[in-house]
């Protein structure tokens, strides 16, 4: 007996595979703590959650953001995928990468605090909202897929109201 009863998880992802993982794992790990399922993980877009009502949650959980791979739709510009080259890497002076580099960012901010604004909406006031794992700036970390700084979330409470 470890006294903890009366757990109710919800879920999402956006990977069928983990829905169905996610589930089978519930279903063994709940019955012992005297729980329920509520309603199975499913598959969603945890950018939009409409359909849960706001504060509903006593904690709400992410694992991990996905970036956006590809934020300025380049690659139809392009005819390939973009490379680092084509934004990040700019000689001094060279302005379009650099406001490349900067629009790509925004949107990759913009993305992120789209997951947040949701997982505030859908928290009980006070309740803790955990992010497990981010991606750094593709422009700083080249081996990531492209995320936010560090510094970027304490900006982001004034930048986006949160």
């Amino acid at each position: 007996e470890i006294g903890i009863e009366d757990i109710n998880v919800y879920g999402i992802d956006y990977v069928q595979s983990s829905v169905d993982l996610a589930n089978q794992i519930l279903e063994t790990a709940l019955p012992p703590l005297k729980s329920n399922l509520g309603s199975p993980i499913c598959r969603g877009d945890a950018s939009n959650l409409f359909f849960v009502e706001d504060e509903s949650f006593d904690m709400v959980f992410t694992g991990y953001i996905d970036p956006i791979v590809d934020p300025l739709g380049m690659e139809s510009e392009l005819g390939r995928e973009p490379e680092l080259e084509d934004f990040c890497y700019g000689k001094k002076g060279d302005w379009e990468k650099k406001m490349l580099a900067k629009l790509d960012q925004k949107k990759q901010e913009d993305w992120y605090s789209s997951w947040i604004v949701e997982m505030i909406r859908i928290a009980k006031k006070g309740a803790p909202i955990i992010v497990e794992e981010i991606s750094l700036p593709i422009c700083d970390d080249p081996t990531d897929w492209g995320g936010v700084s560090k510094k970027w979330w304490a900006e982001a409470i004034s930048t986006y109201g949160w």
